[in-house]
């Protein structure tokens, strides 16, 4: 189950010996006014390949302005627009778990320069470096891209969420 749809449930679960989460992310059931006295699971480790997919498939889009040229064919119009490419960017991801990981993966392979910033500001595959959140404000004046995929940190409270520097291009929620 959604663990913010569950957690109201939980109290009324007198039985209740196991909960799966069908999220990665369970902090709304582990602040310390909840319940503790069943197991709990949740799926990580499944959804790294399919956030990267959606990240990189919207971030293509906007990068070459793909919205803009469907309007226009809408109204039979055709006007060039500058490409924006990946390579040699810098991309900054805010968590570095295994969606984060699979993310950068996907950045080193488009030639882009991968910055992390996680709570330890540990080492993790596929950045280039990793900062802890003291660092993020200088770290987001490097970064061309920034994605937020940190579900149980304190700097950031949804997966799933990209921006891009350039205010023609737009953003990805």
């Amino acid at each position: 189950a959604e663990p913010a749809r569950a957690k109201p449930l939980l109290p009324k679960a007198n039985k209740l010996s196991w909960f799966q989460s069908t999220y990665a992310g369970v902090d709304v059931l582990l602040d310390p006014d909840s319940r503790r006295d069943y197991q709990l699971t949740n799926v990580r480790g499944i959804f790294g390949p399919l956030m990267s997919e959606y990240v990189f498939g919207h971030l293509l889009s906007l990068m070459r302005q793909l919205p803009l040229y469907r309007e226009q064919q809408k109204q039979r119009l055709w006007q060039s627009h500058p490409y924006h490419g990946l390579k040699g960017r810098t991309l900054l991801i805010l968590g570095t778990g295994s969606i984060g990981q699979h993310i950068a993966h996907t950045g080193k392979h488009f030639g882009m320069k991968v910055l992390g910033i996680s709570r330890s500001g540990r080492e993790r595959a596929g950045f280039d470096q990793v900062y802890q959140l003291p660092a993020l404000n200088k770290m987001l004046a490097q970064a061309d891209v920034i994605g937020g995929v940190a579900s149980n940190t304190g700097f950031y409270g949804a997966a799933g969420h990209v921006f891009w520097r350039d205010p023609t291009i737009g953003a990805i929620g």
